[in-house]
């Protein structure tokens, strides 16, 4: 196995085991990416990067002019910490530049499959010496756990789909099932609706683009497994409907953050309150709304909701601007390829990408590092694949 691909498995492991050893990943990705460049004099990275500069630099100065003008109502001093978090850019392109570089794309599929297998099966492990009422993975952190995993879960259901679709002389069928099998219960025992919802309709979509009788029976089997589980089981049935005391008491919680995010844009609409310091600011907003001080205080559990009272409607644009690229680049590159094993790569990038977008409905997961990153990777994917013939892979 390649050291690139080696790499982006170690990220994956990361991802899934702890914020230190995203950091050395994502550490590794740049570095990487810088020595190869100045190697190899290739340049390709800044032909990608200079046909959309300005869009990251516009992005940059409404995060940067908005903390400016705000970051005095809860510091003395500017937090660059924030304005920090934004380095992912270079993250990103660097994860293009890499993937471009890899040639053999079902050997790094391959991989990362093993890889999740193998994450799958110590969740479960954990899980159940645990005693956990919720599956939280290695770090016992179920939200984060569950975002990523519900990406992970799109991205092979749908290439499984698409191997059996397009009949794709890949070696590992059998991974491929265990992989879907295996996410789809770690996601229901996640017990994050959020993520149910997401993956779910993840799924649906992207199968509709297969045969219309994969979409039927997708549907019916989604509904199948929420119906039996609703039913049977007690602590699912809860967290459905509401019914038990912690489930009303998260959704009592979030209210009162969405109210009071909302009360936040509201008064900073244009530029936002400052990214993140809108979390800071909730104490004041509680007060103002008569919210208990005791009350939860949190990121917006809403990513669109949290760029709207951070970085105002200029900020909320420019995000939404960058999600509907890359879908949009997905659903071409899936309906123009002539190749079926691109048109499956495709796909399936665009159900771990919707799936990303619809659960940060209930989450604030582009703002937590480890989702972040792990969606990255997908897009970063997504482009590589769009800049495939542009530039010939060495690896």
């Amino acid at each position: 196995m390649s050291y690139l691909i080696g790499l982006f498995c170690f990220l994956l492991v990361a991802v899934f085991s702890s914020q230190s050893l995203v950091d050395v990943a994502d550490t590794l990705i740049v570095a990487t990416t810088s020595y190869m460049i100045f190697k190899n004099k290739d340049y390709v990275l800044l032909n990608i990067a200079k046909k959309t500069w300005f869009f990251w630099i516009t992005w940059l100065l409404v995060i940067f002019i908005g903390l400016f003008l705000n970051y005095k109502a809860v510091s003395e001093n500017f937090p660059w910490i924030y304005l920090l978090e934004y380095r992912w850019f270079i993250s990103f392109f660097s994860m293009i530049y890499l993937l471009i570089q890899i040639k053999d794309k079902e050997k790094l599929i391959t991989s990362l499959g093993i890889t999740a297998l193998i994450l799958n099966i110590i969740a479960f492990i954990i899980y159940f010496v645990r005693d956990e009422p919720r599956v939280g993975g290695i770090y016992n952190g179920t939200m984060a756990f569950s975002q990523n995993l519900g990406m992970v879960l799109c991205f092979f259901v749908i290439y499984l789909a698409c191997v059996y679709k397009y009949d794709l002389q890949f070696k590992y069928k059998k991974l491929l099932i265990a992989i879907g099998l295996t996410s789809i219960l770690l996601v229901l025992l996640t017990l994050t609706r959020g993520v149910w919802i997401a993956s779910a309709f993840g799924v649906s979509v992207s199968a509709y683009f297969i045969p219309r009788r994969v979409f039927i029976y997708t549907l019916i089997t989604i509904a199948g497994i929420f119906g039996a589980l609703s039913y049977f089981n007690s602590t699912f049935n809860q967290r459905i409907y509401s019914k038990g005391t912690d489930a009303q008491v998260s959704n009592s919680q979030r209210k009162n953050i969405w109210y009071a995010n909302f009360e936040i844009f509201k008064d900073y609409p244009i530029l936002g309150a400052g990214y993140t310091l809108n979390n800071e600011l909730l104490p004041q907003y509680y007060k103002k709304l008569g919210i208990p001080a005791n009350e939860l205080k949190s990121h917006a559990h809403n990513q669109y909701l949290h760029f709207a009272a951070g970085t105002g409607i200029l900020g909320l644009i420019i995000f939404c601007l960058f999600l509907f690229y890359i879908l949009r680049i997905a659903l071409i590159g899936f309906v123009k390829s002539t190749e079926n094993s691109a048109k499956s790569i495709y796909l399936s990038l665009l159900s771990a990408v919707i799936c990303f977008c619809l659960a940060a409905m209930t989450e604030s997961n582009f703002s937590i590092s480890k989702n972040r990153i792990l969606f990255l990777f997908f897009c970063a994917f997504i482009l590589a694949q769009k800049y495939k013939f542009e530039h010939k892979p060495k690896i």
